[in-house]
């Protein structure tokens, strides 16, 4: 039988009614976006951008040296090493012993330097003695000849009054006269040569003086070689090296020790290559030696490349800080820019100079879009933004390579 009519549209209304709320639920599904990926806020680090006065810096690791480092070689030829007095790190002054070496025929030709020069000294002393003698034979002689001359003389002018007389006779006279004749003559060979004398003697003295002071020089010579038997620092410092041990034998020009003056440090700064060609002599360094930051300026930058990167000099402005000394780590930040009125942000993970990047910028409801950027001039802890953000903006610098794939999550 047939339903009624009222009962088959009352049925059917039921089944119009659940269709609808069917229908309904399929649309509201598919109109539902899919849930966004959800952070932490403390997890990724977020920054602003800012406008105004951007500083650019580079930043790199060094060591303090000293601008002073002295070399100590061996000035003998074969030679051995006694005793080592001195470790490295010890405090040492210009005087101080280091090493003691042995050589014994450097102390045998001192020695015989030195007899040399005692010889040489004591020939002088009697040829002071010969000479003086001689000059004094010389007056002799010529004390001598002038009373003889003097004397004849006497005998001639007696003569030549007794002649008249015929006391005398002329051949008489005439030989008194030529002995006077001759007797003055010896009187001037004589005076001359006592007049020579002094000049003589002096030649001689000057001699023998020269022959005593290369004498001299080479026994200061063998000396100095004997002293640096006693290998002395040379200046106040500390002690980096000792490269030798007791009982090693050593030669002429080998490297002993090293002594750097601590008084006198600088920085050296190692700058990624890519970096270095900004940074030029004058530039402003901030120093962090240990829990201090000193000012610094750059002296020098190396022309070459070493392991990729270069050694920047930099020097202190003021006084060392306490504690300092070679060898002790610190880390060098270059001012080489100043760019005013830029927009800028903290430097992002993996950041290049003048590069296209892809940064989350996050909007006031805590959603972070992926969103082009593009990057102009570098420093170390900041960038530059050429386009892509406004003032005030938002962006996370985090590392978030674990949400490869996805433009949008929700900060919670």
């Amino acid at each position: 039988m047939r339903e009624p009519a009222r009962k088959r549209w009352g049925n059917n209304k039921k089944f119009i009614g659940l269709g609808a709320l069917a229908a309904a639920g399929i649309l509201g599904i598919w109109q539902m976006a899919p849930a966004l990926p959800k952070v932490t806020s403390d997890s990724v680090l977020i920054d602003t951008v800012k406008r105004g006065e951007m500083i650019r810096k580079i930043s790199g690791p060094g060591v303090l040296v000293a601008v002073e480092n002295r070399l100590i070689p061996s000035i003998l030829p074969k030679a051995q090493v006694e005793r080592v007095l001195i470790q490295p790190g010890s405090v040492v002054k210009p005087d101080t012993v280091l090493l003691q070496l042995s050589n014994p025929l450097i102390m045998q030709q001192y020695d015989e330097a030195k007899l040399k020069l005692q010889v040489a000294l004591a020939e002088l002393e009697a040829l002071k003695e010969r000479l003086n003698d001689n000059l004094l034979n010389q007056e002799s002689q010529v004390a001598t000849v002038r009373s003889q001359y003097e004397a004849a003389k006497l005998q001639v002018e007696y003569e030549s009054k007794l002649i008249k007389d015929f006391i005398v006779s002329e051949l008489q006279h005439k030989k008194s006269k030529l002995t006077a004749e001759q007797l003055k003559t010896q009187l001037e060979i004589e005076i001359k040569r006592e007049q020579a004398i002094p000049q003589l003697n002096a030649s001689e003295r000057s001699a023998k003086a020269a022959e005593i002071s290369l004498l001299q020089r080479q026994m200061e010579l063998q000396e100095k070689l004997v002293q640096s038997l006693a290998v002395k620092a040379g200046i106040e410092g500390i002690v980096q090296e000792i490269r030798v041990k007791e009982g090693q034998g050593v030669d002429q020009g080998e490297i002993l020790a090293l002594v750097a003056r601590q008084d006198r440090l600088k920085a050296e700064i190692r700058v990624i290559e890519s970096q270095a060609r900004e940074v030029v002599v004058g530039q402003k360094v901030a120093i962090d030696v240990g829990n201090r930051t000193e000012a610094g300026t750059v002296a020098r930058v190396d022309p070459s490349v070493i392991n990729g990167t270069v050694i920047v000099d930099v020097t202190f402005d003021g006084e060392l800080p306490q504690g300092a000394r070679t060898n002790l780590r610190v880390n060098g930040t270059i001012e080489i820019d100043r760019l005013k009125d830029v927009l800028y942000i903290a430097k992002p993970a993996q950041a290049q100079e003048n590069a296209q990047v892809r940064l989350f910028k996050v909007d006031d409801s805590g959603v972070a879009t992926l969103t082009e950027v593009q990057l102009g001039r570098t420093s170390s802890s900041t960038v530059e933004v050429v386009g892509g953000l406004l003032e005030g903006n938002r962006i996370v610098l985090s590392d978030v390579s674990e949400l490869s794939g996805v433009e949008k999550f929700q900060l919670k």
